[in-house]
Order: C-alpha cells, then structure tokens, then sequence
C-alpha cells in the first residue's frame, strides 16, 4: 500500500514539473496556443489550395511548418509574382489577443510625403503631397508642396526619417524650407507639430468645380476605393451635376485601390449612360474554381448618386496609381476609346486582386489570398507592367496647390483641354536634378479586392 502511495505521489511530482519551465511558469497556455496556431495554419493551407490563384505553386506539404505564427507561415505560401517592388499582394490580419488596436499601429502627424535626394547633397528632405483634414499637421498649417528640411534639429537620413515621419510617437519641432529651384531651396519657418494621433482617411481629398477658360470643370482627387465612404462619393457627384459641371478630371495618382465595388459604383457614373447594364470588369479566378464573375456598369447601385454621362474624361495618374485605380482604367477605356485620356505617369501594374477568408472560430483572422485577374470587356489585362499614360509627365518639385494651374498636372491637363498635346515647360526643368528614394504612399498595399 505504501509503495502504490509512493508512486502516485512521484506520478504527480513529475506531471507538475511536466507542466512547468525552469522559471516555474506553466506553459499549458504555450501548449494550447501552438495547437490553436496550427489548426489555423492548416485551414489556411487547405482554403489556398482552393482559392489562391497560383494554387500550383505552393509549397508541397510535407515541407511545411505548421507550427510557426500564422503569419509567417502564411507569408512563406505566397509564389514569387504575388507582389512587386516590395509590396506583397496577398495579405493575413491575424491577432492573438483579439484586443488589435488601430490606434496603436496607425498613428501620424497627418500628411503624405516623399523623401526626396538632390543631386550634390547628402542630406535627405521630405516633401508634402498632401495633407489630412482635421490632423496634426493642418493644426500646424503644413501645406502641399512644403519642404521639412530637419526634425528636431536633426536632419533627415536613410536611417533616421522611418522613426520620425513613418513611426512618430511624440510632438516634433519642424525646419520647414520650399523649393527656390529644381537643385535649391531656403529655411522658411520653424513648426511645432502636436503628438501623432490615429485617422480615418476620407478617400475624397478634394471635390469642386472649377470655372476656368469658359468652362465647367469637375475635379475629384480619389485616394482609396473605400466602400465606407460610398455615399460621400455619390454626393459629391450630385454636386458635380448640380453645379452643371461640363468637363470631368479624376485625380487618381495617390490612389493605391481598394474595393472593386467601389470602382464599379464610381466607373457606373462615370461612363456615358448608353453604356449602363455594360460590363466594366470581369474577375477570373483560377482552374480549379473555374468562374468568371462579370461586374456591370449597375444603374441601380448609382442611388442617391448621379450619372455624369460623360463624353471625355482625364485621369491624372502616377507611379502610385495601383489595382483598382487602374481597373477604373482599363475597364472604361473600351467605351471612351481615345476620349478617356490619361496624363501622368505609367501606372503601378497591378491586374490581380484579393478576395477575404474568414473562419467564424477564429474571430481575430482575415485572410486575403490573390484570387483573381481582372480583365475588361475586350478581354485585356495584361498590364502587370503598367497603364502607359497618353501624355507621359511627372510632378516635378514645384508641385504646386492641388486644382490649380501651379499643378504641373493639373496644367497639363488644362493645355489638353486647349487642344495643346505639349507638355508645359514646368514639367521639363528639373533634368534628373533629384531622386525620390521613398514615399509614405507606399505602406498603403496596392489593393483590388471583391467581397
């Protein structure tokens, strides 16, 4: 009786230390989070081999650890044309503690930037794009175009601009400069800027009608296809309508894409009204599936929206202008042929998109596999390398106020309308004086996914 009482006691001891690390902390938790990570992990190999549009492409299975955080594991899925310059298509949102806060990973001062190298310095300056309503930076009156030439006394490098501008955490003292010529620029005013803050971007950065040359002119700068904001972007269309707007300029070039039900619904009041009912895009998806979903110009989605029945229309693009921007593109051309005309810079070259998959398990997980190409009513879509503009110009440094012929685009578009093809003589002076090595658009992935 003894010796049984021994061993049970000796069979407890030992399942306690079992449970136990060296620092005495038990990690059943550990345990059970490896299993629950490779459950999720197994899901996700499983719905790729259906979904993911370069199925044939992954890893055999036999070569996988399943036990890695679901999102390395699913990022070492993804086939090498599943991305570009840096930027990966597919996407996982994975969050252990279900307690994610935006907040937490999204805070800014509050504008776009690109960081700019001229030739002969060593130093780095940043350049606004643009700038978001109600932030930090428009309290401290930054404005487009200007120059941030130091952070705190500091000025900026390759190793020190991601921590102030990409990941600010604290109030910042700004030397702001402009732009005296293409290769010089002076000291203007020093800025304080509050902490960083989280943002809600509206896509709609600027919507009006410009009464210039005789004319009527709508301009909509369109930063995201973001289905939150539908209605603002139907309402801003009214407007367009109501203020008999007779020429139509859609500014796309910060555009990175996003919702391809949001391009369907800006495509559908945009095209002339004898196409509605057309197809715009259609999405195929790979072999095993073996489906092509046709998105139509849907008069019924229009709403409180209008239709512009367009006869011309300018698109102002830049190397930003990605996925669902370029859809917008590609699927109106056949209906506008040579009256859509597209100003700017060759597009990103993205002609795939993503589809979501979730698992009412696990509340916390997104995954976005790429799932499809896009192709338009003439069955093209072959644009990996990008949409060509019909009048090829770049922003130059002077960028100017956005709507205004200090715009080098805006201008060019402008000349256009006049029945002039030159490029303004603004968008020829700056002769590789200066290099972009970085721009805060490119943490926002190129997106065109269908719900």
């Amino acid at each position: 009786m003894n010796y049984d009482l021994s061993r049970f006691l000796l069979a407890i001891c030992l399942g306690l230390c079992l449970s136990c690390t060296d620092n005495g902390i038990i990690d059943q938790e550990e345990m059970n989070e490896n299993t629950v990570e490779t459950e999720i992990n197994k899901w996700v190999y499983d719905r790729m081999k259906h979904y993911y549009l370069w199925y044939d492409q992954l890893p055999e299975e036999k070569t996988l650890q399943y036990g890695q955080d679901p999102s390395s594991f699913f990022y070492s899925l993804l086939a090498d044309d599943d991305g570009k310059n840096g930027a990966l298509y597919s996407r996982i949102e994975y969050d252990k503690s279900l307690l994610r806060s935006s907040s937490q990973d999204d805070k800014t001062y509050g504008f776009e930037y690109r960081l700019i190298r001229v030739a002969g310095r060593d130093e780095l300056i940043a350049q606004i794009l643009y700038v978001y309503k109600n932030s930090p930076a428009a309290d401290a009156g930054l404005k487009r175009g200007e120059l941030i030439l130091s952070i705190n006394g500091n000025p900026l490098t390759s190793s020190n601009y991601a921590d102030y501008l990409d990941n600010p955490q604290t109030a910042a003292e700004m030397q702001m400069g402009e732009m005296v010529s293409s290769t010089h620029f002076g000291k203007s005013r020093l800025v304080k800027i509050e902490k960083p803050t989280s943002i809600k971007e509206n896509p709609i950065y600027m919507d009006t009608v410009i009464h210039i040359q005789n004319r009527n002119i709508a301009y909509l700068m369109y930063n995201s296809f973001d289905e939150d904001f539908d209605d603002d972007l139907r309402m801003a269309f009214r407007k367009f309508k109501e203020q008999q707007a007779d020429e139509f300029i859609l500014d796309l070039r910060y555009n990175h894409g996003g919702s391809v039900s949001c391009a369907q619904l800006l495509a559908t009041m945009l095209i002339p009204k004898e196409y509605l009912g057309k197809e715009f895009v259609y999405l195929k998806y790979n072999e095993l599936i073996n489906k092509q979903e046709d998105i139509l110009f849907d008069k019924s989605i229009i709403g409180r929206g209008v239709n512009m029945d367009l006869s011309h229309l300018y698109i102002i693009t830049g190397n930003e202008t990605a996925s669902a921007s370029e859809a917008i593109i590609n699927g109106i051309r056949p209906y506008l042929n040579a009256n859509l005309i597209q100003v700017g810079e060759t597009t990103f070259g993205k002609n795939v998109g993503q589809i979501l998959l979730t698992n009412e398990k696990w509340q916390s997980l997104e995954v976005w596999p790429t799932a499809f190409y896009l192709f338009n009513s003439e069955d093209y879509g072959d644009y990996s390398e990008g949409l060509r503009p019909d009048i090829e110009c770049q922003e130059g440094l002077q960028i100017g106020e956005l709507a205004t012929p200090d715009d080098p685009l805006f201008s060019a578009v402008l000349s256009i309308m006049n029945g002039n093809g030159q490029m303004p003589a603004t968008l020829r002076s700056d002769n590789g004086s200066y290099e972009i090595v970085h721009s805060s658009l490119s943490r926002k992935r190129p997106l065109a996914y269908y719900r």
